[in-house]
């Protein structure tokens, strides 16, 4: 498992956990259990580390979740764009047509005509 999937699956854990918290105290649920276990795991540094560790892999996790939304958001046309799209497709055809009949037509035009 890779670094970026392995940080999105204790992302998710760790946001498992959080929406579990009530009163500030967290229960014994599953999600919890296994972030215990990930801690218990892993040797050399404090539990406190490895917990601000996995916080800070959640909070990029949901930066990230943020950027791409805005990202997609801004990849969807609204109606007025749409409309705009499809008038200029409407104007190319058009005139297009009215140009394949003179020739001007960019695979057969002289180097000076376009």
């Amino acid at each position: 498992m890779g670094r970026s999937s392995l940080g999105i699956v204790v992302a998710e854990r760790v946001l498992i956990v959080w929406k579990s918290t009530e009163h500030g105290e967290v229960r014994q649920d599953s999600g919890m259990l296994w972030l215990d276990s990930l801690i218990k795991a892993t040797n050399g540094n404090s539990a406190r580390d490895k917990e601000a560790s996995v916080v800070e892999h959640l909070l990029e996790a949901k930066s990230e979740i943020k950027t791409l939304r805005k990202v997609a958001q801004k990849m969807i046309l609204n109606q007025e764009e749409m409309e705009e799209v499809i008038l200029k497709r409407c104007w190319l055809a058009r005139y297009w047509k009215l140009c394949v009949p003179h020739g001007n037509v960019v695979g057969n035009a002289s180097p000076g005509v376009i």
